[in-house]
């Protein structure tokens, strides 16, 4: 007989109500309900997280096999581009037997690692047929090689290069793909780094296969087309590791220690800008052979550099599948645990698992505001401040100023911009600064120059600091400036009726540099150089670049494709006259 019906039978005994029992019966059904309706809950919960680090190890496992496919592909480029500068070599030689025997064995390790790769990407319609697996790409390369020896009067070291750095870009390709599919939001700096600084090596092994080029020719030096490639292959390798070091710091370090400061950087630079300037010097061989001896220097540096970022890819990759394996234990014994041991403690702690639910709910909900406002904190700091100095603020660093015996400093303003925004709404005026800026930001980050100050249409630009860079400062401020004005032209500002026409003054001398303030620090430029670039762009005449005699003579010593036409004496700041000319390109 149920409780209920017990509940229910009249009994001449009892003198409670009837109705009174069974409101009680209903209360305990009511609390066993409350009390295991946690324990249910808990269940619930447990199962859904289950079910969700199921999935996460599942991703895990994938994100890691891509990023492992992708270094294989790395392995793979760091192959060929040996392969490439070692067949360059090759045939430069005429067809020497020991560099061909050097040239077997180095086939033997590029097949290696191809034929060891994990998996291979879907065909791709857009993929070239050589890459349609792993085979069909041995099978091009072994074509190619038996050219090379069985054909040496149909190649040239021209066309080796060319064919390696073909199939090289079009494995860093392959490789953006996949690491663009797998899921490397937790890793994304370290991957982005490692990405840059493999095609900076890249683009370093076809410097060094043109620079050998180039000192092999004898006093003939570069056509055009071979000085085009080889400033290309420059351009891009410094512009990749620059980015490299900004995603990660520690390309930095290490470049610090193993290259930066020593004889082979100093050598390197000396040998880059004869290259540049396309003027072979009285011991070609000689240099030739420092050029491999540095290169290689350069480029093995680099690799292991590279090598390390891998590797801490890798060790990543592997903690997080380690905590989506101890997650999904977790899961597997708290669900086992709280299925058998809840029904027996459910009447006694009901109570306190409520309260222990509220608790650690408000608890979360704490956490989560907090986690909030400090991403709302540093999402403000780096939106003010450059990372460098957000980070230098965050260790309580200072950063000294630091004198630079010479850089070129430019001012570039827009004619006529006050007066052509004056009659425009604010929106309008922030629409066009905001194109401004993103057309015209372009422009310097193609050149080796650091934009100080933007303000109304007006730029401070600065080269030579706060990186030295040799004599080369004059000229990359002469290319921006003038690409500055290409742009300028074929902008499109919407609101203003008539194109942009910037006034630019340039000038080279000594200044001082460093941040400053403490509340509110910002990077300056200190000296009366800074005065004379600027009283050169206010004295300067719309559509032209104004020069001082400094940076022209600058210019001068290292030849570059610049028009000089002397303007003569123009009275600057405080009455000082000065000798200035106007820069144009030449046709």
């Amino acid at each position: 007989m149920s409780l209920y019906s017990k509940a229910r039978r009249p009994n001449d005994d009892d003198s409670t109500p009837p109705k009174l029992k069974g409101k009680q019966f209903v209360r305990l059904i009511v609390l066993i309900f409350l009390a295991l309706l946690p324990v249910f809950s808990m269940v619930v919960q447990n199962a859904l997280s289950l079910e969700e680090a199921t999935a996460l190890k599942s991703e895990g496992q994938e994100t890691g096999n891509e990023i492992v496919f992708s270094t294989e592909i790395g392995h793979i480029v760091h192959d060929l581009a040996l392969e490439r500068g070692t067949s360059s070599l090759f045939i430069s030689s005429g067809g020497d037997t020991d560099i061909y025997q050097r040239l077997l064995r180095i086939y033997e390790e590029t097949d290696d690692s191809i034929g060891s790769l994990s998996h291979w990407l879907p065909y791709d319609k857009h993929y070239p047929d050589n890459f349609k697996s792993p085979e069909e790409l041995k099978t091009h390369l072994a074509h190619h090689r038996s050219n090379v020896w069985f054909k040496q009067n149909e190649t040239s070291v021209e066309k080796e290069i060319q064919f390696y750095t073909d199939i090289n870009k079009m494995l860093i390709h392959i490789m953006s793909a996949v690491l663009s599919r797998a899921d490397t939001s937790q890793l994304w700096t370290t991957i982005v780094a490692y990405q840059m600084l493999l095609g900076s090596i890249e683009s370093a092994n076809i410097e060094m296969n043109l620079g050998w080029t180039f000192f092999n020719k004898g006093p003939e030096g570069f056509s055009t087309d071979e000085l085009i490639w080889y400033d290309e292959a420059l351009a891009i390798g410094v512009s990749q590791l620059e980015n490299a070091i900004v995603y990660n710091h520690a390309v930095e370090d290490d470049l610090e220690k193993e290259f930066y400061g020593t004889p082979h950087e100093k050598e390197l630079t000396r040998l880059r800008n004869q290259i540049k300037k396309n003027k072979v010097s009285n011991a070609p061989a000689e240099n030739g052979a420092k050029w491999l001896e540095v290169m290689d220097t350069y480029t093995h540096v680099l690799e292991e550099i590279d090598e390390k970022l891998s590797e801490e890819v890798l060790k990543i990759i592997d903690g997080i599948l380690q905590q989506n394996n101890v997650r999904l234990s977790s899961g597997f014994s708290i669900l086992i645990v709280v299925a058998c041991i809840g029904p027996v403690i459910v009447l006694g702690v009901f109570k306190m698992a409520s309260e222990s639910q509220a608790v650690a709910a408000n608890l979360e909900k704490v956490t989560t505001k907090l986690a909030v406002e400090q991403k709302k904190s540093d999402k403000l700091l780096y939106s003010v401040f450059p990372s460098i100095i957000v980070e230098s603020m965050k260790k309580a660093e200072k950063v000294p100023a630091e004198y630079f015996d010479q850089a070129t400093i430019m001012f570039s303003d827009v004619v006529g911009f006050t007066e052509a925004t004056a009659s425009l709404s604010p929106h309008k005026v922030i629409d066009l600064l905001n194109r401004m800026d993103h057309a015209f930001e372009a422009v310097f980050t193609r050149y080796d120059v650091y934009k100080m100050e933007t303000m109304a249409g007006s730029y401070m630009v600065a080269s030579g600091l706060p990186i030295k860079n040799g004599d080369q400062h004059a000229e990359q401020i002469s290319c921006a400036a003038l690409h500055l004005l290409k742009a300028g032209r074929a902008f499109h500002p919407m609101h203003i009726p008539y194109p942009m026409e910037f006034r630019i003054g340039i000038h080279t001398g000594p200044c001082v540099a460093g941040v400053v303030g403490s509340k509110r620090p910002r990077y300056y430029i200190f000296g009366n150089t800074v005065n004379i670039a600027q009283s050169l762009e206010k004295t300067a005449q719309p559509s032209k670049i104004h020069i001082s005699s400094s940076t022209s003579e600058l210019l001068v010593s290292l030849g570059g494709v610049f028009n000089l036409e002397p303007r003569g004496e123009v009275t600057i700041k405080d009455g000082v006259k000065m000798t200035t000319y106007w820069l144009s390109q030449k046709e």
